[in-house]
């Protein structure tokens, strides 16, 4: 016995990379990770990102927020926590306050894209810099 849809499926669009520039995001999802492994022992922040654009066809944005370790020098540890400082005010937080990831979903800011391509994933964009209104 068939299983037959009534679904045209012709009319579907690959979805594309926005062009480099920059755009606002609202926060689809955010959690803190664990590395795996072999990649090393920290942990680290996970944004899944839409763009909002008047293109509903653009691809969803994912950005890698290291958190600071106990095996990273001071430069580096102050690097993750500038770049996590960035993030938390440019959604409008206080960063003197406990961060709560959790809280960030639907929260709205404003970043620097470029446009990439990586083997795995094809072409993407990343998060060249947040924008910190002042």
């Amino acid at each position: 016995m068939g299983s037959f849809l009534d679904l045209n499926v012709n009319d579907a669009v690959e979805y594309k990379t926005a062009p480099a520039a920059e755009y606002q995001l609202r926060i689809m999802k955010a959690e803190v990770k664990q590395q795996k492994p072999e990649k090393g022992t920290g942990k680290f922040i996970q944004l899944k990102c839409q763009i909002l654009d008047e293109n509903p066809y653009l691809k969803d944005v994912s950005h890698v927020l290291m958190l600071p370790g106990a095996d990273d020098d001071l430069k580096q540890q102050n690097n993750r926590k500038l770049r996590i400082k960035e993030l938390v005010q440019a959604i409008g937080n206080d960063p003197a306050a406990p961060i709560d990831v959790d809280s960030w979903e639907g929260a709205t800011f404003w970043a620097i894209l470029k446009e990439t391509h990586d083997d795995q994933f094809g072409d993407k964009n990343e998060i060249q810099r947040v924008v910190v209104r002042r």
